[in-house]
């Protein structure tokens, strides 16, 4: 950002609206109620795990190592190209995810490029 001095009311103006659109959710969004308590949710469960993690009342690294050997143990997991399958199909999975979430109406305000909205399937050429 630029400092003060430089900065035209014009830009400082849409600064603050661009910086008040992430922390805000539309006072008129019908969601917005379940929004507010999804991310309250998620949030005070991350502060719960973190909590328990640092006083050691749950063994997150075994659960980890769980995760991993159950993982290895699969078939799949010893083929060739495998790390590499994973990865490409990961990648298709995120691309196909916000593709999805971008036709989503309640989703479109957190944008960080506000643009005219455009066929969900209409990729540059």
């Amino acid at each position: 950002f630029l400092p003060t001095s430089l900065e035209t009311p014009k830009r400082a103006a849409l600064r603050r609206n661009f910086a008040s659109s992430m922390c805000k959710l539309h006072p008129r969004d019908p969601h917005r109620g379940a929004w507010l308590a999804f991310t309250w949710a998620i949030r005070v469960s991350l502060l719960v795990v973190f909590l328990l993690a640092m006083l050691n009342a749950v063994d997150l690294d075994a659960w980890v190592a769980a995760f991993w050997q159950r993982l290895f143990d699969q078939a799949w997991s010893h083929q060739v190209m495998a790390e590499a399958h994973v990865a490409a199909f990961s990648f298709l999975a995120w691309i196909a995810l916000f593709r999805c979430l971008d036709l989503l109406d309640t989703v479109k305000q957190f944008r960080f490029v506000r643009r005219p909205p455009t066929p969900p399937f209409d990729f540059p050429r």
